[in-house]
């Protein structure tokens, strides 16, 4: 249903007709009214949404949302967190009553009531409850972790899709050029200054550039796709992308590889996580460590004896005798694990280190690339196209010239463009190095 409002000058009494009927239209598509006789339902769920503009934050935020695995993770954080509240707590005392020599000698015999516990030594239930919150601390930076990663594979299907949009406008922009230059040689060929097979052979590369755009939309259309299940959208649903290409490729600036390297140091989750595995291993030493002193049962009682009418208490202690299991093995495996720690931090370091090391260079060379291609090769390549168009439409270039003018030009905008997008995904990378 579409209600059209026409602005014009009109009188009260029309005023009032045209308000009661748009009035009564609203009344009867919302009860579906009787028409002619006939009950027609007025359905609205099936139109089309209007297309989401998704931007590289919102895309980022969506995908990190609607990421299971991180739904996965803070509920293990939740449960590390209930267990070190458990570990933590005292056990809970045993109240019971004894009877003993009933009906010895004819008497009542002996009643009473005792209460026993468990009595915790060496601090354990307090290495116990850092255990958990140390796990606690190394899945929260777990979850940092999967935070970037997430966002690596958002932001990579992003710049995906805007790579393929300005691939698009390219090869349009070589379609065109193609376009005009078959009207050129229709021109000539009805001049009688070429021949049909040259027109054909036009006609023929502008059949397979538009082949070519054809299929670099259908790329476009299965990227939005892949990037709306990323995001935890409908894949049917239509995605617009909001991506300044020019401005972002002038924002990137170059980097100085001894203060990222400081930064990836200080900040980076994957070494919180292999601190947070360190600091865990030192308490699990310290808790086999105790184990050497072992807990012992404390029991207090207090009993009545009806042969002779009298009250008395009573106690009982047991302690383990450590004779053939002294916790050597626990032990020796609660340190082995510590220095696994240690070196899973060392090697995460270097990793990182590794990797800052590297994607700078790449950086490097991309840039020089770029600069190189802007400055010189994108405008040579400009002004030769155009001086060899105006040659074949005064008839004094063939359509091989042109095509290969055409071509080499095309090349190199494609290298720019495939430069800058190597650029975009390689400081992707770095970021997700160096973001806490």
């Amino acid at each position: 249903m579409t209600v059209i409002f026409v602005t014009t000058e009109t009188t009260p009494l029309f005023n009032r007709i045209l308000a009661s009927g748009v009035f009564a239209l609203l009344i009867a598509a919302t009860a579906c009214v009787s028409v002619s006789g006939q009950s027609r339902g007025i359905q609205i769920g099936n139109l089309p949404q209007a297309p989401l503009a998704v931007s590289l934050d919102s895309a980022v935020e969506m995908a990190i949302t609607a990421d299971p695995r991180v739904r996965q993770i803070n509920w293990q954080i939740e449960e590390a967190r209930g267990n070190g509240i458990q570990q933590s707590r005292f056990p809970n005392p045993v109240i019971g009553v004894v009877a003993n020599e009933i009906g010895n000698d004819g008497d009542g015999g002996q009643y009473g009531a005792y209460i026993s516990r468990k009595m915790i030594r060496n601090n354990r239930l307090h290495q116990n409850r850092q255990i958990f919150r140390w796990q606690e601390a190394k899945l929260r930076a777990a979850r940092e972790v999967r935070h970037l990663e997430i966002a690596r594979r958002a932001s990579e299907q992003f710049f995906r899709l805007a790579r393929t949009r300005q691939e698009i406008g390219l090869e349009n922009r070589y379609l065109a050029a193609l376009q005009r230059i078959l009207q050129n040689a229709k021109a000539l060929e009805r001049a009688g200054e070429i021949s049909k097979v040259v027109v054909a052979n036009v006609e023929l590369a502008v059949e397979s550039q538009r082949q070519f755009v054809s299929t670099k939309n259908q790329e476009l259309e299965t990227g939005k796709r892949v990037l709306a299940v990323l995001l935890g959208l409908d894949r049917q649903r239509d995605i617009v992308i909001e991506f300044q290409w020019e401005a972002q490729a002038k924002s990137l600036i170059k980097p100085q590889k001894d203060d990222l390297l400081k930064s990836v140091l200080a900040e980076h989750p994957e070494l919180e996580r292999a601190y947070a595995d360190i600091e865990q291993g030192k308490w699990r030493v310290q808790r086999a460590q105790s184990e050497r002193c072992p807990d012992y049962q404390l029991q207090v009682s207090a009993n009545y004896d009806a042969a002779t009418d009298d009250f008395f208490a009573g106690f009982q202690v047991g302690v383990p005798l450590q004779i053939n299991d002294r916790k050597r093995g626990m032990i020796q495996a609660a340190k082995a694990q510590l220095q696994q720690a240690h070196e899973g931090r060392a090697l995460v370091q270097r990793l990182l280190s590794q990797k800052v090391v590297a994607e700078v260079g790449r950086q490097n060379v991309l840039r020089n690339q770029i600069q190189r291609i802007e400055k010189n090769l994108l405008t040579l390549a400009n002004e030769t196209e155009e001086k060899v168009m105006v040659a074949f439409r005064a008839g004094e270039a063939s359509f091989l010239q042109v095509k290969s003018s055409l071509d080499s030009a095309q090349q190199i905008r494609r290298r720019l463009l495939q430069g800058r997008f190597e650029l975009f995904q390689s400081q992707l990378r770095l970021e997700t190095v160096l973001s806490k």
